[in-house]
């Protein structure tokens, strides 16, 4: 940890200040003891060369800032077991969909040995690619892993969570969800995906409850507003499910499964349980 400190930029910024005054320094004594006609001509030539200088060491580096990948690519070139590094570039892959790039990275953070805390991070990552590439098994257990190297680390939890309700596993779904949210009460995902369990078992209004929630904490959340209109449909409630699906919309106009609801909402037939993603 105190080595990844030390290498970002934000550290030097104070140090740089009395780089600065020796600069100043030294070529105020260089101005006293330089005498004659071009005495006038070398400091300034002398500062312009250094700002100069300067300038190409700060066009270099802003060169690694023009993309997070190529921030922590430059971070593992000069720090190569940075665990954080790894962790953060694997990430980037997980992102874009490139699971074989990102499992390389997260395995790599994990061969460091890095601290258990920070384990559970990557295990839990590591977890997320493998479920993607249809190493069931193997998912499961790193995540596991994860909840082992840290008990409180909610996100370990829930993404076990998702796996036991996409194998139908409903029950251990509900254990693992509700655990999570102890942890993080406030992550309106995790009520989302509560929601969508309870309507897959035709608990309405339990699931709308969830649902609610969800929203209330992230009122941006097109998607649960999507969700709690189809909750509200299957409740018999027409008008409130529009009302859902309207403000998804105005939220996300491209938010194809709230466009289609609401055009269906005139007959108000019982529409589909909305999928875990």
């Amino acid at each position: 940890m105190l080595f990844r400190s030390l290498i970002a930029d934000r550290y030097l910024y104070l140090p740089l200040a009395g780089f600065s005054l020796v600069i100043a320094f030294l070529a105020d004594q260089l101005i006293i003891k330089i005498r004659g006609r071009y005495s006038r001509l070398i400091i300034p030539i002398s500062l312009a060369l250094i700002f100069i200088w300067w300038g190409s060491l700060v066009r270099e580096q802003n060169r690694f800032w023009q993309s997070p990948q190529l921030l922590w690519e430059d971070i593992l070139r000069v720090s190569p077991r940075s665990a954080a590094a790894h962790n953060n570039l694997g990430s980037l892959y997980l992102a874009r969909g490139e699971y074989g790039p990102a499992g390389d990275e997260f395995r790599k953070a994990l061969s460091v040995q890095p601290p258990e805390k920070f384990q559970a991070i990557v295990y839990t990552n590591l977890g997320i690619v493998q479920w993607a590439e249809g190493l069931k098994a193997e998912a499961v257990a790193s995540l596991k892993t994860a909840a082992r190297a840290d008990p409180t680390y909610a996100p370990a939890i829930y993404e076990r969570g998702l796996i036991y309700y996409r194998e139908g596993n409903i029950e251990a779904a509900l254990r693992a969800y509700r655990r999570a949210l102890s942890l993080t009460p406030y992550d309106y995902m995790i009520y989302d995906h509560l929601a969508t369990l309870f309507a897959s078992r035709g608990e309405w209004d339990e699931s709308a409850r969830y649902a609610r929630r969800a929203v209330e904490l992230n009122p941006d959340y097109a998607i649960g507003f999507d969700h709690l209109g189809i909750i509200y449909a299957n409740q018999g409630r027409g008008d409130e499910a529009r009302a859902q699906w309207r403000r998804a919309l105005d939220l996300e106009p491209n938010l194809e499964s709230a466009r289609r609801n609401l055009a269906a909402a005139e007959g108000l037939e019982k529409l589909k349980v909305p999928k875990v993603p």
